[in-house]
């Protein structure tokens, strides 16, 4: 059972990565997480809203809330944008703070 102490060490990690963890909660952001890691060069929101068979504002929001937590970025190419996984850092740094609370046990 876990002491008192163990809980104030692990959930400030949460707190600290609580924008990855709500962004990764969403079946639909897990879809385009997954459709950009199978196009590596990237994919234009409407390329990601032909897949999805959502709305393009749809789309764009999960999009928007993927950027918050540093999960992907974008480049604008002409009047489009180009979106692309970033999300080893963000991950990492998840992993990393829970790891350091299970190795102070």
């Amino acid at each position: 059972m876990a002491k008192k102490k163990d809980y104030g060490e692990i959930l400030p990690a949460f707190h600290r990565e609580e924008k990855v963890l709500k962004a990764l909660a969403n079946r639909k952001r897990q879809y385009i997480l997954t459709l950009l890691c199978h196009h590596r060069q990237g994919m234009t929101v409407g390329a990601l809203t032909k897949q999805l068979g959502i709305t393009q504002p749809a789309v764009s929001h999960h999009l928007q809330i993927l950027r918050n937590a540093q999960l992907v970025t974008y480049r604008r190419k002409g009047l489009e944008s180009e979106y692309y996984l970033t999300w080893d850092v963000p991950l990492r740094t998840l992993i990393s703070d829970l790891q350091k609370v299970g190795r102070t046990k």
